[in-house]
């Protein structure tokens, strides 16, 4: 069994491998009836719905037992009545399939893990990084991504040592958990979990922190709360993430998710997340992951081995400012500073009504925000960063943002960071080739200025780093289209 964190961008193991992260082991999930899986694999549509798969998870370990993806997508087939794999192909792969294909993915990733999983790990956690980074937060928040969080165990595991380390007068800490699998996440938010998850737990963590119900275990809702879920795809998703306050953070646990993706793929995302560490940030790692040369260009953190390394880079000679909290990633919080003078001559009064609206949607009142943004654009409705701003408002309210973003992109064609999401919600959409120019004019825009300029409602993003950001979005583009 693999060590590091509950990760569920990695493989289901049941059934076709005799490795299992689970205690009840292999289990038999065909029926008569079903689609067989050695058919599925005949059917000269198989691999190209493999690479689809794979290009969407990353989930490398697929591509040498096509055997077991065979059985996974067998079981999807059956539960649609399908029996040609080219149907469900091209299912998966139009606009319409998204739901089927988050499906499939959860077929393919498993979401079982425990609390406290590699307890020094989380000792160290505890004695030295959180000190550490709470010394170095200059007063701001300190940020903290449990990436690839399945069920939730990890994330809360270190929002119990928060609560157990630190008092309420010190730095607020926002924790997010990530995943690519919604079902995963609604487990995770309703942080109801099996005798299974708590075997990690010592006695009275278990009894502080947990009530029983029924053959369940239901966790302290102030813990609870320290903790919010995004959806976030490792392989298709940016990493820096502004929009989801993926970035500047402190601390990112990404532990037992490399080993699954191809070798360029591991390095990719390292790099991606040194960029989404403050200087002098933490990375851990599961120890099976963390090989030496991988992590060549980080820094040594004095825990045994190179599981739990940190950013290179010089330290800022000033603190930066402080981040708004950005609960469930609606709104970049370097929006906050719509209350500064800016070069566009607006009206001190629509200042501070947008400056409003971004701290409603900051605090989480999201429909409130909405409202006021709508206010906004009634008044100038050629405003593209109002435009902008509501648009992320409305994708975490559950809306489409994406007619708002090419609104915004109308309006406000030299926004970098917009043209950027707008190109990354056409991609999302399967528009590809509308995709290629938001993206294209996002690079431009970045290239035209000083490389370590920061960008409007960036959060800090300098234009090199996003700039480097939509020349992966261009790479991945080319590669598929």
């Amino acid at each position: 069994m693999p060590d590091g964190g509950s990760v569920s961008q990695k493989p289901s193991l049941d059934g076709g491998d005799d490795r299992t992260f689970h205690p009840r082991g292999a289990v038999a999930h065909q029926r008569n009836g079903d689609p067989d899986p050695a058919t599925s694999m005949r059917d000269p549509t198989f691999h190209d719905l493999q690479d689809h798969v794979l290009s969407e998870t990353g989930l490398e370990y697929y591509r040498g037992r096509p055997a077991v993806l065979a059985e996974r997508v067998s079981r999807r087939m059956a539960a649609l009545g399908y029996a040609d794999v080219g149907r469900y192909h091209a299912l998966v792969s139009s606009p319409d399939g998204r739901g089927e294909l988050e499906a499939l993915i959860g077929e393919l990733t498993v979401g079982e893990s425990h609390f406290f999983r590699i307890r020094e790990q989380f000792d160290f956690f505890r004695n030295h990084i959180l000190p550490e980074a709470r010394e170095r937060s200059g007063g701001g928040p300190l940020r903290i991504w449990s990436a690839g969080c399945a069920a939730g165990p990890e994330p809360y595991s270190v929002a119990i040592t928060v609560a157990e380390t630190m008092v309420p007068s010190d730095r607020p800490v926002d924790i997010v958990g990530s995943d690519l699998n919604p079902a995963f996440l609604r487990e995770a938010r309703a942080a109801t979990y099996g005798e299974w998850a708590l075997r990690g737990l010592r006695k009275e963590e278990r009894t502080r922190y947990f009530r029983r119900s029924g053959g369940s275990w239901s966790l302290d809702a102030g813990i609870r709360r320290r903790v919010r879920f995004v959806k976030h795809n490792l392989v298709r998703d940016p990493i820096p993430d502004p929009g989801r306050g993926l970035e500047g953070l402190d601390v990112v646990l990404c532990r037992n998710v490399l080993i699954y993706f191809s070798r360029p793929l591991m390095e990719r995302i390292l790099q991606d997340l040194h960029a989404a560490l403050r200087p002098g940030g933490w990375l851990v790692l599961g120890h099976s992951e963390a090989a030496p040369e991988l992590v060549r260009e980080w820094e040594p953190s004095g825990f045994p081995g190179s599981s739990i390394v940190r950013r290179s880079g010089p330290e800022p000679s000033t603190p930066p400012p402080p981040p708004l909290p950005v609960p469930c990633g609606a709104i970049p919080t370097r929006a906050r500073r719509a209350r500064r003078p800016g070069p566009t001559p607006d009206d001190p009064s629509r200042k501070e009504r947008l400056a409003e609206a971004v701290a409603m949607a900051d605090r989480g009142d999201f429909a409130d925000a909405a409202s006021r943004f709508d206010a906004l654009v009634r008044e100038r409705a050629h405003d593209g960063r109002v435009r902008f701003l509501r648009a992320l408002v409305d994708q975490h309210l559950g809306g489409d943002p994406l007619p708002e973003l090419l609104m915004a992109a109308r309006c406000t064609p030299a926004h970098p960071l917009l043209r950027y999401h707008a190109g990354v919600a056409l991609v999302r959409a399967d528009r590809e080739q509308d995709a290629r120019p938001h993206l294209e004019a996002a690079l431009h825009l970045c290239e035209a200025l000083p490389p370590l300029r920061e960008l409007e409602d960036g959060d800090g993003l300098s234009a090199v780093e996003l700039a480097r950001l939509v020349r992966q979005r261009l790479d991945v583009l080319r590669e598929t289209t």
